[in-house]
């Protein structure tokens, strides 16, 4: 895990615009809307 980019661009802003989602935080939409449980 990187704390910012882990790379530079000289031509592209740096930024972050929202987090990776966390483990689990589609199950709800994977398992009932996808998979009909």
């Amino acid at each position: 895990m990187y704390p910012g980019m882990p790379w530079k661009m000289s031509e592209t802003p740096g930024l972050v615009h929202w987090a990776a989602p966390t483990l689990g935080e589609h199950n709800y939409q994977i398992y009932h809307e996808l998979l009909d449980f």
